[in-house]
């Protein structure tokens, strides 16, 4: 009877809603009302022999078709082309593995979808050269800048106005494509992803993003793994698992306008060589990653912003530290208010599952404050950013458990000739609070 690849294709000429109801008949499917917009872990699952077989259908960024362990998009046409972000991000791990730890990021780059006849191609796209300020020039940038192919689908069927329908099953289970996670393949010393011990977890759907969780075996290259057993030390592993978490999510059409970066002022910044200049010479610069903040009323000097800065404390964040995490966030409004926002930054508590079921702290919308239970004594704050402006979409920033013996440590040295509170070892929990925030 063949995979959903080869069952879609028979029926491309059948409209939409006809071919999901032949599928469904012809192949003993059940078809699934879905008022939630949500996939979960059951769903996204071999068939079953001899048992009614689900194909169940969401709506969002991408319409999602899911049959059986399969998941396909079905992409309107106004959606292709358009500027894409691809974050994925680890979301579990397995032993041996101890420095990473669950929102470390693994790959945030640009995409766009596009179609050539029955193929449609995921582009990798870079914004590394630029010449806004001459319209002209920047077209020939543009033209000039080859975009890389990250991996090619047959279009297996149609819906709505010709919207492809692609297996993107592949993208998640069978080995990863050039630029996604090489960089910790090769720390690990890993060779491959191995298809029959991988597969795709869970997957939702929004208006903006779509969100697959997934899970991928990794095995090591056979001839690292031999020398790794001669050195007489401890042998690298011959397989690994990763749960990952990738969001996609589209960008506006018009990015936020960048604000140059300046050497003199410590901002992280996205790099680009600029030919739009007076010099006559490329120009390295950069814009500087900063959050999207705009006025509800300019003519103010002082007004509350559009859209706040929100970040969201996470489920698993241990309940004595959660005031003071949020009073070392919170404390930030201060100096947003010399720059005349007031409230521009806060933290809210995560919904919990009842409240909303698809919250999830990966998904890329979000900013979120992650605890990781971890010996590492450390913390960090990766922004995801859009490489066209320097706008921050999100933060995850990441607490790992250990951070607080450094914190402990740094404080009992530096201070406990000052402090009566920090001469005694452990510190204690507002002494900590106050350290941690």
């Amino acid at each position: 009877m063949g995979g959903p690849a080869e069952r879609l294709s028979a029926v491309t000429s059948v409209p939409m809603r006809a071919w999901i109801i032949a599928l469904a008949a012809g192949l003993g499917l059940v078809l699934q009302p879905s008022p939630a917009q949500a996939v979960n872990a059951s769903d996204v699952a071999p068939c079953r022999p001899n048992m009614p077989q689900e194909l169940r259908t969401f709506p969002g960024l991408f319409t999602v078709h899911v049959v059986c362990d399969h998941v396909l998009y079905e992409i309107p046409p106004a959606m292709l082309g358009r500027d894409m972000l691809l974050n994925t991000e680890f979301a579990g791990l397995s032993a041996g593995t101890e420095t990473l730890a669950p929102g470390t990021l693994v790959e945030n780059r640009l995409v766009r979808w596009i179609r050539r006849g029955n193929k449609v191609y995921l582009e990798a796209v870079h914004y590394e050269m630029w010449a806004g300020d001459i319209p002209g020039l920047q077209r020939g940038v543009e033209a000039a800048s080859v975009r890389p192919v990250v991996k090619a689908f047959e279009a297996v069927a149609e819906g709505k106005d010709g919207a492809p329908i692609i297996d993107v099953t592949g993208l998640f289970v069978t080995d990863v494509p050039e630029g996604f996670a090489q960089e910790f393949k090769n720390y690990f010393q890993m060779a491959a992803s191995d298809p029959k011990r991988s597969y795709i977890y869970s997957v939702k759907a929004f208006p903006r993003n779509v969100e697959i969780r997934y899970f991928q075996t990794w095995t090591a290259d056979p001839r690292a793994l031999a020398k790794s057993y001669e050195s007489g030390r401890m042998p690298i592993p011959a397989s690994l698992g990763f749960l990952f978490h990738t969001s996609m999510l589209l960008l506006p059409e018009q990015p936020m306008v960048g604000r140059y970066s300046d050497p003199r002022v410590g901002y992280f910044e996205v790099s680009f060589d600029d030919y739009g200049t007076a010099e006559h010479r490329a120009v390295k610069r950069g814009f500087i990653t900063r959050y999207r903040l705009e006025k509800k009323h300019p003519e103010q000097p002082l007004s509350e912003p559009v859209q706040p800065i929100v970040f969201y404390m996470s489920r698993e964040v241990p309940d004595k530290w959660r005031p003071w995490l949020k009073k070392g966030i919170e404390a930030w409004q201060a100096p947003f208010e010399r720059a005349g926002f007031r409230n521009a930054i806060v933290v809210r508590e995560a919904p919990t599952a009842e409240q909303d079921p698809d919250w999830d702290p990966e998904d890329v919308r979000y900013s979120v404050i992650r605890w990781t239970p971890s010996p590492r004594e450390n913390a960090m704050g990766p922004a995801v950013t859009d490489p066209r402006s320097g706008e921050v979409i999100s933060s995850h920033a990441l607490v790992w458990n250990d951070v607080l013996r450094l914190a402990e440590m740094w404080y009992f040295t530096q201070a406990s000739p000052l402090d009566p509170r920090a001469q005694k070892l452990p510190l204690p929990d507002d002494l900590m609070g106050e350290v941690l925030s």
